[in-house]
């Protein structure tokens, strides 16, 4: 039942624009990061691979990833409220709680696609500019480091598939996306970072928790009862109410 949803909501992609538009929009990152190491060669220096693949997973778990994944929740759990026709989905039958199953799951495959597409894009962008340190080892380690956050992020940003089911309105996510950032600008390097729940994926999948007083223990739970939070409200809202004709 799972695979056939996840096989629906990819028959609707095909009519969309918007899989085609993130997957080009994770090109922002390495054509960003191609600019700096341009820069930095210029100066007579060197941006090696594992510092180039940092920087990348950095700018994508704190920064764009945030508000990518925003848009994402928004198009994939308001679409059929959008467009009236949750009430025909729902009567196939299929169960409020098989749906969200299905959307939640939708959304983590959809963001592991593009985690994939940006690693291997700024990886592919490194290796044409000529830059020095390529090792498979650092590759398969930035990879890892990648996939881990791109999970532990997807697992914080519950809270805003809830606000996308509520409020209906791509404009009110933007702006609480573009404002999560911005906190995540605000607290990184601080000594409580760890503790804001967008920003302690990449801490603990960087493995940079060393460098806080805090352990893993603490910003995992943190990030586990944001999600599960974010999953209850939505449940409890979609069972709460009334389906629209």
């Amino acid at each position: 039942m799972l695979t056939n949803f996840i096989e629906m909501e990819f028959l609707k992609l095909k009519r969309s624009k918007i899989f085609l538009v993130t997957l080009l929009g994770c090109l922002v990152i390495p054509f960003l990061l191609s600019g700096e190491f341009l820069y930095v060669q210029s100066q007579g220096n060197q941006l090696l691979f594992d510092l180039f693949l940092s920087e990348s997973n950095l700018y994508f778990l704190s920064m764009f990833g945030v508000v990518l994944f925003a848009v994402i929740a928004n198009h994939l759990f308001t679409r059929e409220y959008n467009e009236h026709t949750l009430k025909s989905i729902l009567t196939l039958p299929v169960s409020k709680t098989k749906y969200l199953t299905g959307k939640f799951s939708m959304y983590l495959l959809w963001i592991l696609i593009l985690s994939i597409f940006t690693f291997l894009s700024s990886s592919l962008c490194f290796i044409l500019l000529g830059g020095d340190g390529f090792t498979w080892t650092i590759f398969f380690k930035m990879f890892k480091e990648l996939i881990f956050g791109s999970i532990l992020l997807y697992l914080a940003m519950s809270p805003l598939v809830f606000l996308s089911i509520l409020m209906k309105n791509s404009v009110f996510i933007m702006i609480a996306s573009a404002g999560i950032v911005f906190g995540n600008m605000l607290v990184y390097g601080k000594v409580f970072a760890p503790l804001f729940p967008w920003i302690s994926p990449f801490i603990i999948s960087a493995g940079k928790l060393g460098e806080y007083t805090y352990g893993t223990l603490t910003p995992s739970l943190i990030i586990l009862a944001t999600f599960i939070i974010g999953v209850f409200i939505t449940w409890l809202y979609t069972y709460k109410s009334d389906v629209p004709l």
